[in-house]
């Protein structure tokens, strides 16, 4: 923002012939005011009487301006600041020029006066980054313009100060282009009193918000669209245009958002449904799981009789082995522990007696394969 709000010019002029004179102040390139008081230096009368006498002339001229004005942070900065003044009132005329290169928050850097004794004289850049608080560096970088300064007490009193540049200035790291020249001066002489100012700038390049809350690391991009209205309105952004973009949005976004609740409407539906069905699985995975400990322990359960089976078979099988192969041949189906079984006693006898044991390997034989049934 360049705010000029210091731009002012004042003329006072006395002369013993108010109706000869002409004050004339030339258009500004930016606001200034001008106020010229005439007075008589005796009676009114006087003033048109053909042989009254001519007093010397007297007069002041003040001019002033401020190129920049910045509101950063808390602080307020000021930069190119000047105050001319021309004076011939005080009956010795002084002509003083006054240079503020920066102020920030009140206090003056690099101020410089100049007088005839010091004129002509060149006031340079002065470079915020060694001097302001830190508090300030961290939000912005000044360069002020270098300004050339005059001023004279011959022939009246004059005061002129120019830069051919406006300096430079970023904020955030962003710059804001300022190209251009001022031109500011208070004159009085015997014939005139003048305060003129010319300031002239050139492709103006201010940084936009967008840059500025991009640098202080917010993403614009990423904020939901309510946060960014909300943000629109606090930083007093809201304009037709973007309440006609806002509503266009809202007009496309509506059947956007109805699509959108159906989807997840079915997608709520076949989420529920799936995890119906995972519960479903699970608790018959968990039963399945469940019989195969059972069958394991079932296994576990029937090894000692099925050993026991195994060792009483054989058991019969070596008993059988030595009964002569006549005994067997007369008594079909002794060779196996149901075969033996199923004889008579007497027939039991015959082979018992032929080989001991055999009626306790089949009595074992069927006692194990009873268990494992």
């Amino acid at each position: 923002m360049i705010l000029l709000g210091d731009v002012s010019a004042a003329v006072t002029l006395l002369r013993s012939r108010p109706l000869e004179l002409t004050v004339r102040i030339r258009p500004l390139a930016a606001v200034a005011a001008a106020a010229l008081v005439l007075g008589l230096g005796g009676p009114a009368v006087a003033a048109t009487s053909a042989s009254s006498a001519a007093r010397p002339a007297a007069g002041s001229a003040t001019s002033g301006l401020t190129l920049l004005s910045l509101a950063l942070a808390g602080h307020d900065v000021r930069v190119g600041s000047v105050a001319l003044v021309s004076d011939t009132l005080s009956g010795s005329p002084a002509a003083k020029v006054v240079v503020t290169p920066v102020r920030a928050d009140g206090k003056a850097y690099g101020e410089q006066t100049v007088t005839p004794a010091s004129s002509p004289a060149t006031v340079p850049s002065f470079d915020s980054a060694a001097t302001l608080p830190a508090a300030l560096g961290t939000v912005a970088s000044i360069k002020s313009p270098v300004f050339d300064v005059s001023t004279s007490t011959t022939s009246g009193a004059s005061s002129k100060a120019g830069a051919a540049s406006l300096g430079s200035v970023s904020i955030l790291g962003l710059p804001v282009k300022l190209n251009g020249t001022v031109d500011v001066s208070s004159l009085v002489n015997g014939t005139n009193a003048a305060g003129n100012k010319t300031v002239s700038v050139k492709n103006l390049a201010l940084p936009s918000i967008a840059d500025l809350l991009g640098a202080l690391g917010l993403d614009l991009k990423a904020l939901p669209i309510k946060t960014l209205t909300d943000l629109l309105a606090g930083l007093n952004l809201t304009d037709v245009a973007v309440s006609t973009a806002q509503q266009a949005l809202d007009a496309a976004s509506a059947p956007l958002k109805t699509a959108l609740d159906a989807a997840q409407g079915s997608l709520d539906t076949a989420n529920a449904a799936f995890k119906a069905q995972a519960a479903d699985l699970a608790d018959k995975t968990k039963a399945a799981n469940a019989a195969l400990a059972q069958k394991s322990a079932a296994g576990a359960a029937v090894a000692p009789a099925t050993a026991a089976r195994d060792s009483a078979s054989a058991q019969f099988n070596a008993a059988l082995a030595t009964i002569p192969a006549s005994v067997l041949s007369a008594l079909p189906g002794a060779n196996t522990p149901a075969g033996y079984a199923a004889l008579s006693p007497a027939q039991q006898a015959t082979v018992e007696s032929a080989a001991p044991g055999v009626a306790a390997s089949s009595a074992a034989f069927t006692d194990a394969a009873n268990k494992l049934a």
